[in-house]
C-alpha cells in the first residue's frame, strides 16, 4: 500500500491521478528508515504525463511481522514496483 502526494500545482501536467485501492507502478526514489520515496510512472495500467510522488511506508510493505520489516534489505533507488494506493492523506498527499 502506498500513500500519493499531490503535484504542486494541483492537477499541473498530469491527466491521471489515482484513488485508493487503484494499482500503481513507480520507481523507488529514496529510501529511509521508515518510508520509501516513491515516484508513480503508471496508473491503472496508464502511464501519467508527469511523475506523482508518493510514500511507501514501512507499516505497509506487508501484513505480518510488520516490525521486522527493514525497507534498506527489501528496496534500492530505482527499484520498480508494483502498489496499491492505501490513502489519500491530507492536502499535500493523497
Amino acid at each position: 500500500m502506498i500513500a500519493v502526494q499531490r503535484p504542486t500545482p494541483i492537477g499541473a501536467g498530469t491527466s491521471i491521478l489515482p484513488d485508493v485501492h487503484d494499482e500503481v507502478m513507480g520507481r523507488v526514489a529514496r529510501v529511509e528508515e521508515r518510508q520509501c520515496r516513491v515516484e508513480i510512472l503508471v496508473v491503472r495500467g496508464l502511464a501519467v504525463r508527469e511523475p506523482l510522488q508518493a510514500i511507501l511506508r514501512k507499516e505497509n510493505v506487508r501484513s505480518t511481522d510488520v516490525d521486522r520489516v527493514e525497507l534498506e534489505k527489501c528496496f534500492r533507488p530505482g527499484d520498480v514496483i508494483r502498489a496499491e494506493v492505501a490513502s489519500m492523506g491530507d492536502a499535500r498527499t493523497y
